[in-house]
């Protein structure tokens, strides 16, 4: 059978109980009327439960800001803390290179033994030769810890290499015969 003999009919839509009584004449105009609104008002009562649904809604929305910004201060937090230590390794690389750019190579010898208190307040003792021992006791030299082993090396620099750390690190300053600070 071909398509085209086919015939498709629709229904009328069904009017509804108000109509069909309005129609026979059983209500008058008024009367449907009211009942409309009636219906009308029944559906808007139905709708409160709409409302909770949209407050359900917003409490939910709520949550979710909430939720999101406490993450976005968590990784605020972390990449503060990812840049301090960024800022503390180069400071670290910073103090590592002027120290080992101005170390004083003679050091060693078997002549004098020099003792100074290290950080972890230990006394701690440095062989080295007279001429040394020397220019430590009267300022011309000074026994600063090195930035990357600050409990077993330390290194013998000149007074501007002191002066600087003094400023940026003075933790690392661990001997300086400075005669500029007991003057008054």
């Amino acid at each position: 059978m071909p398509f085209s003999s086919l015939r498709v009919s629709y229904a009328p839509r069904m009017q509804s109980l108000r109509d069909k009584l309005l129609k026979a004449g059983a209500v008058s105009k008024a009367e449907a009327r009211k009942s409309r609104t009636e219906v009308r008002k029944k559906k808007k009562k139905g709708r409160k439960g709409h409302d909770e649904t949209l407050e359900k809604e917003r409490q939910r929305k709520e949550a979710f800001e909430a939720k999101r910004e406490e993450e976005a201060g968590k990784v605020r937090a972390q990449q503060e803390a990812l840049n301090a230590e960024r800022a503390r390794t180069a400071s670290q690389a910073r103090l590592r290179d002027i120290i080992e750019g101005h170390v004083w190579r003679k050091t060693r010898g078997d002549d004098q033994v020099f003792h100074f208190v290290g950080l972890s307040g230990r006394i701690c003792r440095f062989h080295t030769n007279t001429e040394v021992a020397e220019k430590l006791s009267s300022g011309q030299l000074g026994i600063v810890a090195a930035p990357y082993d600050h409990e077993r090396d330390y290194r013998v620099v000149l007074p501007e290499v002191l002066e600087r750390l003094a400023q940026e690190a003075p933790k690392m300053v661990l001997f300086w015969n400075d005669k500029r600070k007991r003057a008054p």
